[in-house]
């Protein structure tokens, strides 16, 4: 059975349970999904209604700053800055007031790689930095590996002329893959850095 499917028939069971709270963490996560699968319009849709209902429900929670990242990744994938940058911004003053760590690096991840796009690589380098080391001090290898590959990406777009560094960031992504077994991953790391190496 597909994970779309299971959230459909949690979203079923939600609605007819009224839970409100679950109703809002089960759209975070379906608009995750779509995002990944690279169905960004219906992910818009899910995350939108997922950060709506968490500000009508409990506006300075987890649930608004979760649901709020997710949108900016969204944003940021449909070349829409601005309303990235101000997810972005308002995940990771929540995050930060809610000691949600992971939350915190995940939304400089995306401010930094908003910054990179506007060629603002001061700040782009001073966020993604700040995101590696905040996601390395939480010891979460998966988000380690995603962040160290935005890294090397907004390192090349910056002109960073330290190879090794570059390199470093793709090595170590594709080694903590290897050890998750997370073989897309594993792939998307080696990609990227045949692609700098040519």
């Amino acid at each position: 059975v597909s994970s779309r499917r299971r959230f459909e028939e949690a979203l079923d069971i939600i609605e007819r349970q009224g839970l409100k709270r679950e109703k809002v963490i089960a759209l975070k996560y379906a608009g995750e999904l779509a995002y990944e699968k690279g169905d960004l319009f219906k992910a818009k849709a899910l995350l939108i209604n997922a950060y709506q209902s968490g500000l009508l429900l409990a506006p300075d929670s987890a649930l608004v700053s979760q649901a709020g990242r997710r949108l900016a990744d969204v944003e940021f994938a449909l070349d829409n800055l601005d309303e990235a940058m101000k997810h972005a911004q308002k995940a990771l003053e929540l995050a930060a007031q809610l000691g949600e760590k992971v939350e915190v690096a995940l939304a400089r991840r995306i401010i930094a790689r908003v910054f990179a796009a506007r060629g603002d690589f001061g700040e782009a380098l001073d966020h993604i930095r700040q995101a590696v080391d905040l996601v390395r001090k939480v010891d979460d290898p998966y988000e380690l590996g995603r962040t160290l590959l935005i890294q090397a990406q907004i390192f090349i777009m910056a002109g960073d002329e330290d190879a090794r560094g570059i390199r470093a960031s793709f090595e170590e992504a594709a080694r903590l893959f290897k050890k998750l077994r997370l073989e897309y991953w594993m792939a998307e790391s080696e990609f990227q850095a045949g692609v700098f190496a040519c």
